[in-house]
């Protein structure tokens, strides 16, 4: 399969086969795939487990949503407003080697790298921006957003 890559988001490959569709879609450690027919999923899936060691866990459900609900909860957000945005456009982080320092814990476990007020606000405005995809409390679906299928395969 010949892939090319998206001209916006540059974590989705799509090749052409014929008439029919491949979606993938990259999510830092998590691949999601969808197809037109069932079969190029077969291919792509025994290519993938022949090339890297990994699990398949099966039809996806609704994984962001369920994601942000156990993180906006461990991390005390549930009454904070929801954000429209991950970030702002205008927001460039750096070292911010004279930034306030934060609660070195809390950081890490919310991300895992340097811990100034300037990053965890960042990471706090990404959470307000996942909150929402928890929002349905019956079955996290998003309350606002969208979701785009393939047939019976969300793809983002």
């Amino acid at each position: 399969m010949g892939f090319k890559r998206g001209s916006v988001d540059k974590t989705l490959f799509i090749p052409q086969v014929d008439r029919e569709m491949l979606i993938v879609q990259i999510y830092v450690d998590d691949i999601v795939c969808g197809s037109t027919h069932q079969h190029l999923v077969n291919l792509f899936v025994k290519a993938m487990t022949q090339e890297f060691e990994m699990s398949m866990v099966g039809e996806m459900n609704y994984f962001l949503g369920r994601y942000a609900k156990s993180l906006i909860q461990r991390f005390g957000m549930q009454t904070s407003k929801t954000a429209r945005t991950p970030m702002s456009m205008t927001t460039k982080l750096s070292k911010d080697e004279s930034g306030d320092l934060v609660d070195e814990k809390l950081y890490r476990a919310m991300i895992g790298s340097e811990s100034k007020a300037s990053h965890l606000n960042a990471v706090k405005q990404i959470l307000k921006y996942v909150k929402d995809w928890a929002g349905n409390l019956d079955d996290r679906r998003s309350t606002s957003g969208g979701c785009f299928f393939l047939g019976n395969n969300l793809i983002s």
